[in-house]
């Protein structure tokens, strides 16, 4: 559900955005997700919901200078789901909230 970390934001750029792609089978016709973004303290509520099939969301332009040359990244899914829920003959039953493809700072 939570992805933390720390990541080196662009160098010598005054504006970028953060990218982010996920994959969700699509055979889950039903789903949709949201996710939290946040960089250092500052949240960013991504409105564009994760659904079934590729998804690219691109937050931006972002300042640089708001910004430490690490940057404290947190990603939060709202909702966890189980293949099993989508899939009747699966027997697996992680938690699980999309698959994580790409996700970083795009100059």
């Amino acid at each position: 559900k939570t992805l933390l970390g720390l990541i080196a934001k662009p160098v010598e750029q005054d504006t970028f955005s953060w990218i982010l792609k996920a994959y969700v089978p699509e055979t889950w016709q039903d789903y949709h997700n949201g996710i939290m973004l946040t960089l250092d303290a500052q949240q960013y509520p991504i409105s564009q919901p994760i659904k079934a099939g590729y998804n690219e969301i691109l937050v931006g332009p972002l300042d640089s200078t708001l910004f430490n040359d690490i940057v404290f990244f947190q990603l939060e899914a709202e909702n966890v789901f189980s293949p099993s829920q989508y899939d009747p003959h699966s027997q697996d039953n992680r938690e699980i909230s999309l698959q994580l493809i790409e996700f970083g700072f795009e100059g």
